[in-house]
């Protein structure tokens, strides 16, 4: 109820992400979306990721989430475009550095990968349903698995060769400290100061806090008793973490009014010192590091992207979903939208099936094309 939700957001969770990278591999056909030193994404690999991507934002936010404009131009669901096709490129660089340094991963390894995933849905036969649900068998899934150890193993390779002293830890950590630091607190939300006045009273009377929860006009809040575990600055409304922060462990607040009503804060613990944060800010700096790292291989590739066929294949993607839904009345057809603008340093061509030709930038490098 005091979260705040940020619309226009549209940075792709790792989890998804993550979870995406299962499916990724599993198409060889379609339209190519994308080219890395030569070698191919294809559309229906994109159309595969895009797909579960979307269908989670969809799930938490609704279908109307990915229609919001965003500020920078565009829509939500055009940024997510840009940012899956950025990660199956990213993917792309890193298998072929893994076959370089000879990291690529093993049949011994994807094997007892698989046997662990089929253990954890049930053996044979909920796996044949996850892969039936997926539409995918159990080539395309090992695929994904390889691809998904490949990347981890790099990531490893490169963080144990990466050398952060105490003083860059120190550093990080007084850059991004609301990142890092934290709070644990309950409260009691009702909706007139007078109220809050009362529970108050009786907290100095003695009563518990937990057990006073059962007042508190928030969802599930007495059986939560009233507990909204750990967070940081920017993930509530300001005056609550206002009051919040300031507060010492085991302290409780005066009446906060919020635009929700007011709220009673009973502050359980505090993370909000170098030393208690130190392990996530060395695993933050760590990851910033390596994606650091991703950005030079990015910047060092030969990468072309193909934005029409992109765009292609979310469309055809969408006619596949409405084709199998069951029939509804017949909705006009919306007019095609005109391809958008080439970015800096982007090549906007032809779908690349049908002429692979470098007609559209002249300038384009031609290490880039198909040998």
């Amino acid at each position: 109820m005091i979260k705040k939700v940020n619309k226009n957001l549209v940075k792709v969770t790792s989890t998804i992400l993550v979870s995406a990278m299962f499916l990724t591999g599993c198409g060889a056909g379609g339209n190519t979306v994308a080219k890395v030193n030569g070698d191919k994404i294809s559309g229906e690999e994109f159309s595969e990721n895009f797909d579960l991507i979307k269908q989670n934002y969809e799930a938490q936010y609704g279908p109307e989430f990915l229609e919001q404009e965003l500020p920078e131009g565009g829509t939500v669901e055009d940024g997510l475009k840009e940012q899956v096709l950025d990660k199956l490129i990213i993917e792309e660089i890193i298998m072929q550095k893994g076959e370089e340094e000879e990291l690529i991963a093993t049949d011994e390894e994807v094997n007892e990968e698989v046997k662990g995933f089929k253990e954890m849905v049930g053996g044979q036969e909920g796996f044949d349903e996850f892969l039936e649900g997926n539409d995918m068998d159990e080539d395309d899934f090992k695929t994904g698995i390889k691809k998904d150890l490949t990347v981890e193993k790099y990531r490893d390779e490169f963080l144990e060769g990466l050398e952060i002293e105490e003083k860059d830890l120190k550093e990080h950590y007084e850059a991004n400290k609301d990142k890092f630091d934290t709070v644990e607190a309950s409260h009691i939300l009702v909706e007139k100061e007078e109220e809050a006045q009362e529970i108050l009273k009786e907290l100095e009377d003695g009563a518990e806090f937990g057990k006073l929860a059962e007042k508190s006009i928030e969802p599930d809040a007495a059986e939560r008793e009233g507990d909204l575990g750990y967070f940081v600055r920017g993930q509530l409304v300001p005056e609550f973490e206002e009051a919040a922060f300031k507060l010492k462990v085991d302290e409780v607040s005066a009446p906060v009014k919020t635009e929700h009503g007011y709220h009673i804060i009973k502050v359980t613990d505090k993370k909000d010192t170098f030393d208690k944060v130190k392990e996530e800010v060395k695993e933050d700096l760590e990851m910033k590091k390596f994606g650091e790292n991703l950005e030079n291989l990015k910047e060092e590739a030969k990468t072309k992207t193909y934005m029409k066929n992109v765009d292609k294949a979310v469309t055809e993607s969408k006619e596949e979903a409405k084709d199998e839904e069951p029939a509804q009345e017949q909705q006009p057809v919306q007019e095609e939208q005109q391809e958008p603008e080439a970015k800096d340093g982007e090549v906007k061509e032809e779908p690349e099936d049908a002429n692979d030709a470098e007609t559209q930038d002249e300038e384009a490098p031609k290490e880039d094309e198909e040998k």
